[in-house]
């Protein structure tokens, strides 16, 4: 039986954590051999050690393993995980997210494993740090590159934006696409606008690179009664953003929940303001909801949303243009009702199933 290790910085909540735990879940039902190994997990999504076993996988904490910079604990880790893939002996290793993927392709090289894989579930060649530190961080993605068979990437958009900054040669990536459980959408069916109440939901994390405060804006432009936002997430601005809104009617926020279905349900359009997003699997879960999308045209964003035939793109910051957008869907049920149906449709192409399927081809070559 093939032995594949899994390995990612952490298992907070988080797109590429879930995609991650779906993948071993699914590589197992393939007739694969896994084990995951994450490094220090403060804030998971649901109770991990439960799913692995539910789903036939071993799971390994190794809190050294951090995702901020430390050269102690990183050497340390490197030390630990060199030793880990010696004694397991993976016949493939996969690594995922940057500290993860550096770190484990340099323990997985001097551990003598052949088959080295890397996903970097986005990158962070912009939006994230200064320009001195995103080249520090260039520099050392092209080391690791050179241990890696090949480079899964969410889009053709992320793909070329690893071969323009000089990553590695254009063959050393693969386009993977990204996966989504749409099993817990079955029963959502094409939406119309039925009501005079406009419900707007944005899904996300309080960070910077999400842009929460031009959620805030647009709420300014449609502050009226038939506009209602939702506002779904946690993290360091929510208690700003919080306090900023205090002047407007028209957003709650409901904190974090690991259950979206409610909020998608009650929802007629999907917005995203992020800076910079690698693929944005909350995307495909409101495409599998029924509902259109309007979204910054950042990342790999555009190779999701066909702009005026599911949703609509706009530059990032650009309020007037979302505002204006949002009315436009809004004055038409037949166009309304047309994204909808598109994206129900086109939502099944990201299906887990056909992002494990394009993983193992890539393995099997």
């Amino acid at each position: 039986m093939t032995k594949i290790i899994q390995l990612i910085t952490r298992l907070d909540k988080g797109g590429s954590a879930d995609l991650v735990l779906q993948t071993c879940a699914l590589q197992v039902s393939k007739g694969y051999e896994v084990l995951l190994i994450s490094g220090r997990t403060l804030e998971p999504q649901y109770d991990l050690k439960q799913f692995a076993t539910e789903n036939g996988f071993d799971i390994r904490f190794e809190n050294l393993l951090v995702r901020n910079v430390n050269p102690f604990a990183d050497f340390f880790a490197l030390v630990r995980l060199t030793g880990i893939l010696r004694k397991e002996k993976p016949d493939i290793l996969h690594t995922n997210t940057s500290k993860a993927g550096f770190i484990g392709r340099i323990s997985g090289k001097l551990a003598g494993i052949k088959k080295i894989y890397h996903s970097p579930h986005g990158h962070i060649f912009y939006g994230y740090y200064s320009k001195f530190i995103t080249k520090i961080f260039v520099q050392l993605e092209k080391f690791a590159a050179r241990l890696t068979i090949k480079i899964f990437n969410l889009t053709e958009k992320g793909r070329q934006d690893h071969i323009n900054v000089g990553i590695g040669k254009s063959e050393k990536f693969v386009v993977s696409s990204c996966g989504v459980d749409l099993h817990k959408f079955q029963e959502f069916k094409s939406k119309s606008l039925t009501n005079e109440k406009i419900t707007i939901l944005w899904i996300g994390r309080f960070v910077p690179i999400k842009n929460p405060e031009m959620v805030l804006e647009v709420a300014k432009q449609l502050d009226n009664k038939k506009y209602q936002f939702i506002m779904v997430g946690d993290g360091d601005l929510l208690e700003e953003i919080e306090t900023k809104s205090s002047n407007l009617n028209n957003i709650d926020f409901p904190g974090f929940n690991d259950n979206l279905l409610p909020f998608l349900k009650q929802s007629n359009i999907f917005i995203i303001t992020s800076v910079n997003e690698g693929f944005g699997r909350v995307i495909v879960e409101a495409m599998a909801a029924g509902l259109p999308v309007v979204a910054t045209d950042v990342g790999g964003i555009s190779e999701i949303i066909s702009d005026k035939q599911n949703g609509y793109l706009v530059q990032s910051n650009d309020t007037v243009s979302m505002v204006n957008r949002i009315k436009n869907i809004c004055k038409s049920s037949e166009l309304y009702s047309e994204m909808s149906s598109n994206n129900l449709k086109d939502s099944q192409i990201y299906s887990m199933e056909n992002y494990v399927e394009n993983i193992l081809k890539v393995y099997n070559l």
